[in-house]
């Protein structure tokens, strides 16, 4: 099984755009990497 595990830390300067970011770019991303079955993506403030 794989598995992928990913912390971020961000500034609070460009928390608007990690937001936007996270929400269109990574998570999409992630579902294309054909190895990983299972991943959790965790955000550290």
């Amino acid at each position: 099984m794989s598995f992928l595990s990913l912390t971020f830390h961000n500034t609070e300067s460009i928390n608007k755009e990690w937001e936007n970011y996270l929400g269109n770019d990574l998570h999409q991303m992630i579902e294309n990497l054909m190895d990983v079955e299972k991943y959790i993506l965790s955000e550290v403030q």
